[in-house]
C-alpha cells in the first residue's frame, strides 16, 4: 500500500475515492448521472482554484473517481 501512495500521492487518492463516493452517494439518491458529473467537475475546479497551483492530475483523478463511483452503482443496482 504504501509503494501506491508514494507512487499517486495521497492527494490524488483522496480525490479519486471522495468522488467515487460522493458519485456513488448522488447516484443511489437518485440523481441523474450527468448532473452527478457536473457537480464533480464543478467541486474540483473550486478546490482547484483554491490551491496553489492547477493541477491537472487532480482532475483526472476526480474523473476516474466518478467513473469508479457509477461502475459500483450499475454493478450494485444489478
Amino acid at each position: 500500500m504504501n509503494k501506491i501512495i508514494n507512487y499517486f500521492g495521497m492527494d490524488k487518492i483522496t480525490h479519486f475515492f471522495v468522488c467515487a463516493f460522493i458519485t456513488l452517494l448522488l447516484t443511489s439518491l437518485g440523481v441523474g448521472i450527468f448532473y452527478v458529473l457536473l457537480i464533480i467537475t464543478c467541486l474540483g475546479l473550486i478546490k482547484e482554484k483554491g490551491d496553489s497551483f492547477f493541477d491537472k492530475k487532480d482532475i483526472l483523478s476526480n474523473t476516474l473517481g466518478y467513473l469508479l463511483g457509477l461502475i459500483c452503482f450499475f454493478i450494485i443496482m444489478k
